[in-house]
């Protein structure tokens, strides 16, 4: 039996013309979506082709969620405004499924050049960290593919990550259960890496707080007491060398 396909896009009213280009993309691909879903802070539809859900804020978990709770096929997919899927992509995932084990799939990302590999293919341990070697296949929010039925069984995703770990909590609460996840290499993703509050022009830092905050409550959830400090300390250390290269660029004040 066919497994039928709804597509979820997350989208922010500051990029029109990101959300135009990921649209074609998944419009043209081989294998058809059967239902495609826009989520944006936008209340009036730009495209009339699609399911338009209007949230207001940036919540990327409550995001997703607005948009399963109308999403009617069997895998959800997921891609951002700022993303373009290759022909390919929907039809390179659905083989994964016919595991029935297999809840999620996903692929590369490539960057803004179409020849760099952004995301390559990770793996993570229970403490969130990537590890080449870890314990779990790691996917990308911009290139994943998820089983409608494990979502609805675990809640969907966790709206108190508003931004990072989002998908790595749900990905490890998905393997408690029982599911696992699929590296599919052919489905690609490329991603024009727009601004937000954790890169380029638009970073501040409030979206590094908002990440600490995410990391803190992954700690609470998912680690021993024992790792909490740990994990905060190289956090810390890797978030200190990125705002320190903003302050250099001119991007954020000293304080």
């Amino acid at each position: 039996m066919s497994l039928s396909v709804s597509v979820i896009i997350l989208h922010s009213g500051q990029r029109n013309h990101h959300l135009a280009r990921a649209l074609t993309s998944i419009f043209a691909q081989r294998h058809r979506a059967h239902q495609v879903i826009v989520v944006s802070d936008q209340p009036r539809p730009l495209d009339l082709r699609v399911h338009w859900v209007h949230v207001a804020g940036a919540n990327v978990a409550g995001s997703r969620n607005a948009g399963l709770a109308i999403a009617t096929g069997d895998l959800v997919a997921f891609c951002d405004d700022d993303a373009a899927a290759e022909p390919g992509w929907i039809a390179s995932l659905l083989p994964s499924f016919d595991n029935p084990r297999v809840g999620a799939a996903g692929g590369p990302v490539r960057g803004p050049d179409g020849i760099r590999i952004q995301w390559g293919e990770t793996r993570f341990d229970p403490d969130g960290a990537d590890k080449v070697d870890g314990a779990y296949v790691k996917l990308n929010g911009t290139n994943m593919m998820l089983r409608r039925a494990a979502l609805t069984d675990l809640g969907g995703f966790d709206p108190h990550f508003s931004y990072y770990l989002d998908e790595t909590d749900y990905l490890l609460r998905m393997e408690a259960a029982g599911w696992r996840s699929a590296w599919v290499e052919e489905a690609e993703v490329h991603h024009a890496s727009a601004p937000n509050a954790i890169r380029g022009a638009a970073a501040s830092t409030d979206g590094f707080q908002q990440m600490g905050r995410s990391l803190a409550l992954f700690c609470k959830k998912h680690l021993p007491s024992t790792l909490h400090q740990t994990a905060k300390e190289q956090f810390k250390a890797r978030q200190r060398t990125r705002l320190v290269r903003r302050f250099q660029w001119g991007r954020v004040e000293a304080r």
